[in-house]
């Protein structure tokens, strides 16, 4: 399950989320659609706030990742050569 999906059974609204996060609802739309990339903090702070392990969001989140996704681009310039 995504951060969407969580988002979804969580039955938050994209109000309540910024009011808990601090992140402007319009932004996570954003995030939730995927034209965005956010940074780890707001990761953390959304999965917190829909009451998730930010660890395993991630988890969810590369699994979902299709390739040449920014997931995977971000991964790739951060590994050794």
């Amino acid at each position: 399950m995504v951060l969407g999906e969580h988002k979804k059974a969580a039955g938050l609204s994209y109000r309540k989320l910024e009011d808990e996060t601090g992140i402007d609802k319009n932004q996570i739309m954003e995030y939730l659609r995927g034209t965005e990339v956010m940074d780890l903090w707001e990761l953390e702070a959304l999965a917190k706030a829909l009451r998730q392990d930010p660890m395993q969001v991630y988890a969810e989140a590369r699994d979902a990742a299709r390739p040449g996704h920014a997931l995977d681009e971000a991964d790739a310039q951060q590994r050794p050569a």
